[in-house]
């Protein structure tokens, strides 16, 4: 089986949706990344941005750019990071570690 990096074109964001969390999946020099799919400053996608010659991925809307792999704004815009994800590529799929949260139980509703 051939890998998920020879199918994907180096320099591209693609945009999944794993159960309720949109994922911004890019292939960059280091590999392939995961970033939740929206710029903390107004919930743009970031998989409708590029990715930059530094492996940033450049938000659309205002140009924010965010390390691929831990999600920092490396311009020194002062907004908080966007999410990532591990992601590991196995001979089965590339799999995305998104944190399970129960649902909270609302004890007075019936």
């Amino acid at each position: 089986m051939e890998d998920a990096t020879q199918n994907i074109p180096l320099n591209t964001l693609y945009s999944f949706r794993i159960d309720l969390k949109k994922v911004c999946i890019s292939h960059t020099k280091r590999g392939l990344l995961a970033l939740e799919d929206a710029c903390p400053h107004k919930l743009i996608p970031l998989s409708k941005g590029y990715v930059n010659e530094l492996d940033e991925i450049v938000c659309v809307w205002h140009k924010y750019c965010f390390d691929a792999q831990t999600g920092y704004e490396m311009t020194g815009k002062n907004i908080r990071p966007a999410r990532a994800y591990p992601i590991e590529e196995r001979e089965d799929g590339i799999y995305v570690g998104i944190p399970f949260k129960p649902a909270k139980v609302d004890e007075f509703s019936y």
